[in-house]
């Protein structure tokens, strides 16, 4: 039974006044007063002894000294003291410094209907604490109106709502002086808070572990008052903060007693409404093992001294409104270990350099998918691009896949740049703008990259070329998809043009070095050259199989023509190599007066020249197959520059009144072989002529 109803413990003489318990705990059922508005008024618990009260106050100079106590409060506890301090939490007390504490003072609510208020709270000093340990017992709720400082320990079994409305940079601060458990976390319990949850590690610690019982601190800094949230794990409620909010941030972070510090999630969950900064700006090196925990952040931000290892997780990004639209932030020296999780980034992924650096993001198998938001990203469109500010900055691609919705901008000049195995889908439903790092690198950007939409849309290429060691493909199979190449280099592994795909090259190069495919897409040729620079297969059929400068059978390669019909037309020019050309027809149709230039290739396929007035020169060439000078409009005359084989020629001209074409053996008398037949002009038409001069022509032979 209760001793007493209430007590107040005070002083009159003017002067500082202490109180000692002895013997005995304190019981009472009302409040319990200590209060001084002129000196210091002291309650001294003595050996450790307990206090039970129905609620406790504390105003102007008043101090408890608690000495190991367990001081148990029903309903509230108010402070407007001028300073307050458990024993072992009030850092002078200390025997030398607050690593020397080992108090086992304790606070315990047990109302269903508790609070407590406590002003003149600021961000720590190393001066004060409010609580050393502080537990909220099963049954109990309790709601802080005031951000409140624990020294050691706060285990939450009941309800805590921490809701600070007059100061929104305040919720809770824990400290790590002699434990690396500072927030327990019961089955039942459930831990509210609207303002930040701060961790400060002050001990020897170097290692973090996350367990069922125990919710992780998230937010880790030196005296800065940043701001936090605090897990949500083991089917524990942990809401901290309205979504995007800009007061609930995690950050894990280190200080300085420790060179290396390390946080293992244990396969939690990890949400804030926030962001989460994972780094350490004083020199200090920062590992986050993620595992397989699912993470939820409103925006993800490894900074200076990280390493983030993603193991098998899944991080959500989001884009908080003040960082709108970034949703994931790379910067300085962060690394990014992908391992095989999944990365959804709704927003802006940006490696952004802030200070010199070398973040990098090693995506080793993860999945990538950068999102476009469109309106929902905290009232503001957040696109999902892709921007590495840094020329110091790389991603290496290992086997990951990346889908990205929006831009693609990269600065890198970085020599660890690596393209990986892995497959860069853009997936876009915008017109967006592609700024490649072309080369910038010394090697390919990507390895496979396929573009797509999910609306109609074309992808523009700006300031630099695309560079891949594998296949490019433009398709949709929804909508209709274009590549703008704005007269910039291509290289790739392969080409396919694909069903719904246009690729527009304007003056560009692009360079083959493996099969070409636009069977069922659009090639735009314009002025440009597209060079197969390996043994590979051109299979087109219209409107995909137009080219306006090729270069086909370089040495040591081999070049197949298929596709529908196995023609490849060409309005400018075909260049052969010394390698060899089989299959198909490769059929010209321009106006050129050089339009085949051949070094010496073996050539098997059917060689075309269809014109309208044009005369050109053709140089010496060897084909097993037909070679067919035909002509329409006007006629015009063909040259031979080198001795001419095929296995049948045919000289015509399908142009009305008289229009002739004319095969010309020059001056210097090349030689005529056709294994098959000579045919001038065509049945109906016989506009052709032969102009022997004096050349061995072998016909039959």
């Amino acid at each position: 039974e209760d001793e007493f109803n209430n007590v107040t413990f005070t002083s009159s003489a003017g002067t500082a006044q202490t109180f000692t318990m002895a013997t005995r705990g304190l019981r009472l059922g009302g409040t319990l007063t200590v209060s001084d508005a002129t000196s210091k008024t002291t309650l001294d618990t003595g050996a450790g002894l307990s206090i039970d009260a129905g609620s406790v106050v504390f105003s102007g100079y008043a101090i408890i000294y608690s000495h190991n106590s367990t001081i148990t409060v029903v309903t509230s506890w108010t402070t407007t003291a001028l300073s307050v301090a458990a024993d072992d939490g009030y850092w002078y007390t200390c025997a030398t410094t607050p690593l020397s504490c080992v108090g086992t003072d304790v606070v315990v609510f047990t109302g269903a209907t508790a609070t407590f208020s406590i002003s003149s709270i600021g961000y720590p000093t190393g001066s004060r604490q409010d609580f050393w340990n502080l537990t909220i017992a099963v049954g109990a709720v309790v709601t802080s109106l005031i951000g409140t400082n624990i020294g050691n320990v706060l285990t939450v079994n009941g309800q805590y709502l921490a809701n600070s409305p007059n100061a929104p940079l305040q919720g809770l601060d824990l400290y790590m002086w002699n434990t690396n458990t500072p927030l327990v976390v019961g089955g039942s319990g459930n831990l509210t808070l609207s303002g930040f949850l701060t961790y400060f590690n002050h001990g020897p610690y170097t290692t973090w572990n996350v367990t069922a019982a125990t919710y992780q601190m998230l937010n880790i800094v030196p005296y800065t008052g940043h701001e936090g949230d605090i897990v949500n794990q083991a089917g524990n409620v942990a809401t901290v903060c309205a979504t995007g909010n800009q007061w609930c941030e995690i950050i894990w972070h280190t200080w300085a007693n420790s060179s290396t510090f390390t946080y293992n999630t244990n396969n939690y969950v990890l949400n804030s409404q926030g962001p989460m900064f994972i780094g350490d700006t004083a020199g200090q090196s920062v590992i986050l093992n993620l595992g397989s925990s699912v993470v939820t952040a409103y925006q993800f931000s490894p900074f200076e001294n990280s390493v983030v290892n993603a193991g098998t997780a899944t991080i959500n990004a989001y884009a908080s409104w003040q960082y709108a639209p970034i949703a994931f932030i790379l910067q300085e020296t962060a690394v990014v270990n992908g391992g095989s999780a999944t990365f959804n980034v709704n927003g802006m992924l940006r490696m952004w350099l802030v200070a010199p650096g070398t973040g990098s993001i090693n995506a080793q198998s993860s999945i990538w998918n950068i999102i476009d938001t469109g309106a929902a990203c905290n009232g503001a469109w957040c696109p999902g691009d892709v921007i590495v500010d840094a020329s110091t900055y790389f991603i290496d691609f290992g086997s990951s896949t990346w889908s990205v919705a929006g831009d693609w901008t990269n600065g890198s000049t970085s020599a660890s740049w690596s393209a990986g195995t892995g497959t860069v889908t853009f997936n876009g439903d915008a017109a967006f703008t592609m700024t490649f790092a072309g080369t910038n690198l010394a090697v390919a950007e990507f390895n496979n990259v396929t573009f797509n939409s999910t609306a109609a849309m074309t992808y523009t290429m700006a300031t630099r070329g695309l560079r891949l060691g594998g296949a490019l493909s433009i398709t949709d199979t929804l909508t209709t998809v274009g590549l703008t190449t704005s007269n910039l280099a291509v290289t790739a592994g392969s080409v396919t043009i694909g069903a719904n795909g246009t690729l527009t090259a304007g003056s560009s190069t692009i360079t083959v070095n493996g099969n070409w495919t636009s069977i069922v897409g659009t090639f735009t040729y314009g002025t440009s050259t597209v060079v197969i620079n390996a043994t590979a297969t051109v299979a087109v059929t219209a409107p995909g199989r137009q080219f306006y400068n090729i270069n086909l059978a370089l040495a040591g390669t081999t070049t197949t023509l298929s596709g529908g019909g196995n023609l490849l037309l060409y309005t400018n020019i075909a260049t052969l190599g010394t390698g060899s050309l089989a299959g198909g027809t490769l059929y010209n149709n321009g106006t050129n007066v050089a339009p085949f230039v051949n070094a010496g290739a073996t050539i098997t396929s059917i060689l075309t020249f269809d014109r309208s007035g044009t005369s050109f020169s053709m140089p010496a060439t060897s084909t097993t197959g037909n070679v067919t000078f035909m002509g329409y409009a006007a006629s015009y005359t063909v040259t031979l520059a080198g001795n001419l084989s095929a296995a049948s020629l045919t000289v015509t001209n399908t142009g009305a009144g008289g229009n002739t074409t004319t095969l010309d053996t020059s001056g210097t008398n090349y030689s005529v072989t056709a294994s098959g037949s000579l045919s001038l002009g065509s049945a109906g038409n016989s506009h052709g002529a032969f102009l022997a001069n004096g050349s061995t022509v072998s016909i039959g032979a």
